[in-house]
């Protein structure tokens, strides 16, 4: 991907753009068809470059960038994936600390966040915990309970962190707050795997 991430990202936040305003337009029906009739020829045009196969996806074991530059096409955190919230996880202290804003995109019942989406970023907030721990495998299971509405347009701020370690066993916990109030906790299960096992799942 090198020499091509600045085009990149720049298209990455047009698709953004779009994919926000057709959530939320009113625009009337003859507008819709023009714009549909500029992009159409566009994604045409982009679609006959695509490789086959595609390359892979995942960043090579052992990458400590952060989460969005370490799977940039994640559906969650990935920097150059159009369709991921602008979720920015950082590290305090022992947690794994993810804040975002959802918009429309991500709207479940009127007002308020899918609970599939939540669930997503829970995922990769632990995951993120466990990478700053120096282990990283996959989820082994993730429960959710919810405590109250979580509200499209509101800032939203995940926490999580591990609890505990079995052998390969990793358990981590956390919660979702909005104005300082808990929406939803969240925990988890995850299983670690060696560097070897992580290199045979990069190459698919």
């Amino acid at each position: 991907m090198s020499g091509r991430e600045v085009e990149l990202a720049r298209l990455v936040a047009g698709v953004r753009r779009m994919i926000d305003v057709a959530n939320a337009t009113v625009t009337p029906a003859l507008s819709l068809r023009e714009a549909a009739e500029h992009l159409e020829p566009t994604v045409d045009r982009l679609e006959g470059m695509v490789p086959d196969p595609v390359p892979p996806r995942l960043a090579p074991p052992g990458d400590a960038g952060p989460p969005g530059h370490r799977n940039p096409f994640d559906v969650v955190t990935g920097v150059y994936n159009p369709i991921a919230p602008p979720v920015a996880i950082r590290h305090e202290g022992g947690d794994a600390v993810g804040e975002v804003v959802f918009g429309a995109p991500y709207e479940g019942p009127p007002g308020r966040v899918h609970g599939a989406v939540l669930v997503g970023v829970f995922d990769m907030v632990f995951s993120s915990a466990n990478s700053a721990a120096g282990t990283t495998g996959p989820t082994a299971s993730l429960r959710i309970h919810y405590e109250a509405a979580t509200r499209i347009g509101v800032p939203a701020v995940f926490r999580g962190r591990r609890t505990g370690v079995d052998g390969r066993r990793i358990q981590l916990e956390g919660e979702l707050l909005q104005g300082g109030r808990v929406t939803c906790r969240a925990a988890g299960l995850f299983i670690r795997l060696e560097p070897d096992e992580l290199a045979r799942l990069a190459d698919g």
